[in-house]
């Protein structure tokens, strides 16, 4: 009995199953990854005709530009009550709760209350250290939907003789809950 052919067909089959597999987090089954595809190809598949057939059924894409705008508001209504000094505003640009990885901590928030009492201190104690504002510097979104939004950023804080005390990169991440944008987490490089 000749069993190369067999074996051939075995590894023909797990090398198709690997290459499906590449890309799939570990511990996936290879049937699910295949089955899971295929689905995704039927559904794919299933509303392009639909869409084809009936444009009023059809879901339109994001507004990206409507978007864009609201992201941006928010993030400078954040960055002028922090330099304001504004707790109450500053909470207001959050959804909660808020968290806030920075220095290896990760910082969280449950209510607006909390952050509201945590900058009222951080306020009172910021210009010690010679802070005196801070401003963006680079706001660049990298990932869009209607209802969440990536956003990669640079800012600076400044003493108030516009002296440059740093500069660091943050990942802010907002999402649209209840009728608004807003800051949901955030993940700095200081």
């Amino acid at each position: 009995m000749n069993i190369l052919p067999i074996v051939l067909s075995i590894g023909i089959l797990l090398m198709s199953s690997t290459a499906i597999n590449a890309n799939a987090p570990t511990g996936v089954n290879a049937a699910a990854t295949v089955d899971a595809a295929a689905d995704a190809s039927s559904a794919a598949g299933a509303s392009s005709a639909a869409g084809a057939s009936s444009a009023a059924g059809a879901s339109a894409a994001p507004d990206t530009a409507a978007i864009e705008q609201a992201v941006m508001v928010v993030l400078d209504d954040f960055m002028t009550s922090f330099s304001g000094r504004d707790p109450i505003a500053h909470a207001a640009t959050y959804h909660f709760p808020h968290f806030r990885l920075a220095g290896g901590v990760m910082h969280s928030w449950a209510t607006a209350e909390d952050a509201i009492r945590d900058h009222e201190a951080l306020f009172k104690n910021l210009p010690a250290t010679g802070w005196h504002k801070s401003i963006w510097l680079d706001r660049q979104i990298t990932t869009l939907s209607d209802t969440k939004v990536h956003v990669n950023t640079r800012f600076q804080r400044l003493r108030a003789d516009g002296t440059e005390i740093g500069a660091y990169n943050s990942l802010y991440v907002l999402i649209k809950q209840d009728g608004r944008w807003g800051i949901k987490m955030r993940s700095s490089f200081l």
